[in-house]
């Protein structure tokens, strides 16, 4: 393939989502270079290893040398203050798509969220970004710096925009859903009918992967990610039984008794996402890349279950 990008350079590649998504990159071939903050492994094949902060942006000369498309992960997860998140997501990717422009980096890969919509309950390629918090709003403003060295011959981008991402080795809400089917313990979920997109990780690192092969010349997007796994939470833990071979029961309570008892254990906005549509549309961006979940969701929650 002509246009096939000779090196990646992965940020944030020892996360959650930067070790799937560096085992999707080296799946299709392509060389890697991995930056992680916290420490350098030995390299392996055709990944190379260096260590990096976005917070200082001295040496990402030298890391972005030879480098055709950079897929950036790194950030801000939602947790400190507003300006925690503007630093680490708006300022960060400004100062390294700058630098990546710079160095004639032909396609920059961006991970953004869902939450950039806001409170809406159903997304697709035509929904307006309307953040309604600081952690979207530091994605858009990310988004933003992107765009700004986009076009006219330059850096082509894509920014990806995933729901919840669920994988075997995350903590949480699906955690407690495993360990509660395991042992038969009913649920307080019966009462909640809103339905929420879920991405498996294995899904949304072979999105990033093709992402990153798809040719500059074909221009930049911004469109949300999906993969049409979309369930109420009831129907959710049902799943996780069934893949453990368990019957999972969800009993009603009312809204008011839910949110005081999940107030003591999630935050406002997560008790508020919890009760709440979002419902993601992700066929423009499969189809623009060609792209089918390699994983099926009876296959992934099977995983998720049974390494829990």
């Amino acid at each position: 393939m002509a246009d096939r990008p000779a090196k990646v350079l992965l940020t944030g590649a020892s996360g959650f989502v930067g070790r799937a998504t560096l085992a999707a990159l080296a799946r299709r071939g392509l060389a890697v270079r991995a930056v992680s903050r916290s420490g350098i492994t030995p390299a392996v094949g055709s990944v190379e290893w260096r260590q990096g902060d976005l917070s200082f942006p001295e040496g990402w000369d030298r890391l972005l040398e030879g480098i055709d498309v950079v897929v950036h992960l790194a950030g801000n997860a939602g947790r400190g203050s507003k300006d925690e998140m503007m630093r680490a997501n708006a300022e960060a990717t400004a100062m390294l798509a700058k630098a990546a422009a710079a160095a004639g980096v032909a396609r920059f890969v961006y991970a953004s969220s869902i939450r950039v919509y806001g409170h809406q309950g159903r997304i697709d390629a035509e929904s307006r970004p309307a953040p309604a918090d600081a952690y979207g709003r530091s994605k858009l403003q990310a988004e933003a710096a992107l765009q700004a060295e986009t076009g006219q011959d330059r850096m082509a981008c894509s920014v990806l925009r995933p729901p919840f991402v669920f994988g075997a080795d995350r903590a949480g809400l699906l955690s407690l859903m495993v360990r509660a089917a395991r042992y038969r313990l009913p649920l307080p979920l019966a009462a909640l009918k809103n339905r929420r997109s879920l991405l498996y990780l294995d899904n949304l690192a072979d999105l990033f992967a093709a992402a990153s092969l798809e040719p500059a010349a074909l221009g930049s997007f911004r469109l949300p990610a999906g993969e049409g796994l979309d369930l109420t939470y009831g129907e959710l833990f049902a799943r996780i039984g069934e893949a453990l071979g368990r019957r999972a029961m969800s009993f009603p309570v009312s809204s008011g008794l839910l949110t005081f008892g999940g107030a003591l254990l999630l935050s406002r906005e997560t008790l508020r996402r919890m009760m709440e549509d979002c419902v993601v549309d992700g066929t423009v961006l499969a189809d623009r890349l060609g792209w089918k979940p390699p994983v099926t969701p009876t296959q992934a929650l099977s995983e998720v279950a049974l390494r829990n």
